[in-house]
Parts: C-alpha cells; structure tokens; sequence
C-alpha cells in the first residue's frame, strides 16, 4: 500500500491559492454574465463579434503558437547537444 506524505504548509499553500483564484474566477465571470443586455455589453460584444472577427482571433492565437514552436525547438537543440555527453558516460 502506498505512504501519502504528510501534507506540508507549501502544499496547503497551493490549495488556498487555488481555491481562492477559482472563486475570484468565478465572481468575476458572474459579474460579467450580469449585464449581457446593458449599452456598454452591447457594444463590446458588437465590437468583438464584428466582421473580422476570424482574423482578431488568429492575431489574438498567433504569439501562443510562436512561443509553442520556440520552446519546442529550444528543447530539441538542448536535447540534441546533451545527447552524445550522455552516451560518452556510459562507455
């Protein structure tokens, strides 16, 4: 059977951090779902919704992808460069 660890004050850290983000989340997004039929949410959602909305979302999407692709080759060069220095420590 499997040991759990005891729980250290790091770990209830993380669980309050946690748990107090997601109600925050949680009353921001009530809080906006409040007004879905006043002027100001209107125009905003006119504004977003428009004609280009395809293309704000490809530019809103783009920098996730350029940092994706970065850090995918980043780490292929890194692995490509530790790969013979671990084969040298096994002969």
């Amino acid at each position: 059977m499997m040991q759990r660890r005891p729980r250290s004050r790091a770990d209830v850290g993380h669980v309050v951090a946690g748990l107090s983000s997601f109600a925050f989340t949680s009353w921001v997004s009530a809080t906006v779902w409040a007004c879905p039929s006043c002027p100001v949410g209107r125009t905003a959602r006119q504004q977003v919704l428009d004609q280009e909305f395809e293309t704000n979302l490809m530019i809103a999407l783009l920098p996730f992808l350029v940092v994706g692709l970065v850090s995918r080759w980043a780490e292929r060069i890194g692995s490509r460069s530790r790969a013979p220095e671990s084969q040298e420590g096994r002969r």
